[in-house]
């Protein structure tokens, strides 16, 4: 059976180049199927872009408006779905970019909306963007959204998940519908902060985790992409990659196994810090 390996939280910064990162998620997937011994496999990266941010939609125009793509060692491709680039690099070996907004809620809590390649405000009430997410698209939306729902993700981050905002998506795991939602781990997670108690208890409600390195806005971040997410068993349409990895995601049946490593002590703190600084610099962070 082949094995798919997806990273569920890729941000692709201001600064960052784009032929490392997708360079260190080929060489990040490649040393995961050789460590479990995988034979054929299919990589997934799954972009979280802020407000403001268009890396997607800016190399989708260019493509479709049938002009280059210079990116050092890989081509781009169109697939059929609108949310998803096909990456191959000069050796043939391949990866599937897929569109997603990171979206910040009026109670100061994230939600990823991965397959999603639309435009969406900050500051909506996050019961109003999960109803969103789940409805099925209309024939009046922008063509970047496909009839593929997205996934509706809640991603842990330090301290967000404390306090009034801990109860809000204790609610949220509480009150959503099985598969509705997904939990999501990510890299930034020190190895001393054990993964929430949440995480367990919405499993047992059909939420499931499904986690991503969240590569932060430093120099040479971008080296995490690939390197934290999970891995699953399965074949991938390559007419409808996302749509086919999608409902693997959302079958009750389909064994997902996170991999990958937490955040050392000292970067954590370094980051931690660094993030406060780089917020009060950027508002829009």
């Amino acid at each position: 059976m082949p094995h798919i390996f997806v990273d569920g939280h890729v941000h692709i910064h201001p600064g960052f180049r784009l032929e490392v990162l997708l360079a260190s998620a080929l060489g990040n997937f490649q040393a995961l199927a050789q460590e479990i011994n995988a034979g054929q496999s299919a990589g997934f990266l799954l972009l979280s872009e802020s407000a403001g941010a268009e890396v997607f939609s800016s190399l989708k125009v260019r493509l479709k408006a049938g002009r280059p793509v210079t990116v050092p060692g890989f081509q781009l491709e169109e697939s059929r779905e609108p949310e998803t680039l096909l990456v191959r690099n000069d050796s043939g070996q391949e990866l599937y970019l897929v569109a997603g907004r990171q979206i910040v809620t009026a109670e100061r809590l994230e939600v990823l909306a991965l397959g999603y390649g639309a435009s969406f405000p900050d500051g909506r009430p996050i019961e109003e963007v999960l109803s969103h997410l789940a409805a099925p698209a209309s024939s009046t939306e922008p063509a970047e959204r496909s009839a593929c729902r997205p996934l509706a993700v809640l991603p842990w981050g330090a301290g967000k998940w404390l306090g009034k905002r801990g109860k809000k998506v204790e609610q949220l795991v509480a009150e959503a519908p099985a598969h509705s939602i997904f939990l999501g781990d990510n890299a930034n997670r020190p190895f001393f902060w054990p993964l929430p108690a949440l995480f367990k208890q919405a499993q047992g409600r059909g939420i499931r985790n499904l986690p991503g390195s969240d590569p932060l806005p430093f120099p040479a971040q971008e080296k995490k992409v690939g390197s934290f997410g999970l891995r699953l068993a399965g074949a991938i349409e390559r007419e409808a990659p996302f749509s086919s990895l999608a409902a693997l995601l959302l079958d009750p049946a389909t064994s997902l196994a996170p991999y990958g490593r937490c955040e050392q002590a000292y970067p954590f703190f370094k980051h931690q810090i660094s993030m406060q600084l780089h917020k009060k610099s950027s508002p829009t962070a």
